[in-house]
């Protein structure tokens, strides 16, 4: 699977990278700055998973979230962050999140949740989610069916 990784921290990117260095059927095939627009080059590279990571501007990770799903309608997109108050988890779903996941799981289940978003092709009605706050080592929310 092809995935593409956006953040505004260069350690955020290594710490993606190194999650996935033992998981074969991963494939990171760009790291995009999220401080600014990455529509172009999503729509031309058309990921099967968008990594989003947790930015210092919130409203940098609902554009980039947006900007994926205008683009790519089809790949997954996963927000990992440290902030799960009900709002951030709900704006990141609105937006366009199929899950997200609290950044201090470990390491290694980062590539069991790429694969589990991707492996349901299922179509997805817009702004449907069905949010659960949980602790850093659970999924805080997914985007469900109807």
């Amino acid at each position: 699977m092809r995935i593409v990784v956006i953040a505004d921290d260069p350690a955020a990117v290594r710490a993606n990278r190194f999650a996935l260095r033992y998981a074969e059927e991963f494939r990171v095939v760009a790291t995009l700055d999220g401080r600014g627009p990455v529509r172009a080059r999503i729509a031309e590279l058309q990921p099967d998973v968008v990594l989003v990571n947790e930015m210092r501007q919130r409203t940098n990770v609902v554009a980039r979230i947006l900007e994926v799903r205008r683009v790519a309608p089809d790949c997954r997109v996963l927000l990992l962050t440290s902030r799960t108050d009900a709002r951030a988890v709900a704006d990141a779903v609105e937006a366009g999140a199929d899950l997200v996941v609290h950044s201090g799981r470990p390491p290694g289940a980062l590539a069991a949740l790429l694969g589990a978003p991707v492996a349901e092709r299922a179509p997805r009605p817009a702004g449907d989610a069905a949010l659960r706050l949980v602790g850093p080592h659970s999924v805080s929310a997914a985007r469900t069916s109807a």
